[in-house]
């Protein structure tokens, strides 16, 4: 079976100790070794690093052959910059020592990321997904969710559905909905779709993410934005439910494939 999906991630050093949280399944050693399980199973990879992470990141392509190291200055995008002004505001619930205003900025490229490597597509993949570099950490069940990686990355996406994303929440009804907290009516770890469908979530972004900016001036999670381009755009992802943050994410609906004996 040859492959149809790209994995796109990123690996990328925010904090000055490269650690922010006392969890133990976030050390950077852990969170290495979640990304290594999932580059053994063989699905198509590409990553995106900066200065700190990159030799870690070379390690991954020199040995697999399903891994590619990236070259994208996600510094220098639209996005970046518009969550990087000065005199911006924040959420009034919120972990200050993990929730910066550069965490936020680098959760908004996850589609910066994603049409860079739709636009270098190494290898000719008609399906790109997102996944989080340690996704792993929140695995019950690391063997399926590894099984089910394979499936997708080898079954063919069925094309008339827009962009598919988990999530935990209904939709918002009013801006305020995501002004203060963070909003899961997404999960932000994964999400796949075609080309087509990515690069107009990216279309979608370009015009909006300007206007709402300009609006809150508020440094937010990458899934509050996300469920207020829902509520005002034409932006009409397939939802599909996850009662939390684990396993449960990976596992798009069957339907939405078609499988290829």
């Amino acid at each position: 079976m040859i492959p149809t999906t790209t994995f796109v991630s990123a690996f990328v050093s925010i904090y000055p100790n490269s650690n922010p949280t006392s969890h133990p399944e976030k050390t950077l050693e852990r969170r290495i070794a979640h990304f290594e399980d999932i580059a053994k199973t063989g699905i198509q990879l590409c990553l995106y690093s900066c200065p700190m992470t990159k030799p870690l990141l070379l390690a991954f392509e020199n040995k697999y052959d399903n891994v590619k190291l990236l070259d994208f200055d996600y510094k220098n995008t639209d996005t970046y910059r518009a969550c990087m002004r000065e005199n911006i505001t924040y959420p009034k619930m919120r972990d200050a020592s993990k929730d910066t205003c550069e965490y936020m900025a680098l959760m908004h490229c996850k589609i910066e990321f994603m049409n860079h490597a739709i636009s270098l597509n190494p290898w000719n993949s008609d399906t790109f997904a997102w996944i989080d570099f340690s996704i792993g950490y929140i695995f019950k069940d690391k063997q399926a969710s590894l099984n089910q990686l394979v499936k997708m990355s080898n079954s063919k996406f069925n094309g008339r559905y827009h962009i598919v994303i988990p999530g935990c929440w209904g939709g918002i009804l009013e801006d305020s909905a995501v002004l203060e907290n963070i909003h899961w009516r997404f999960c932000g770890g994964f999400f796949l779709g075609t080309t087509e469908a990515i690069q107009m979530f990216y279309y979608f972004y370009k015009i909006y993410f300007p206007i709402f900016m300009n609006k809150y001036n508020r440094s937010l999670w990458e899934v509050n934005f996300w469920a207020w381009l829902e509520m005002v755009s034409q932006w009409r992802p397939y939802w599909y439910y996850c009662k939390t943050h684990n396993d449960s994410m990976l596992f798009v609906p069957d339907n939405l494939f078609i499988h290829e004996s």
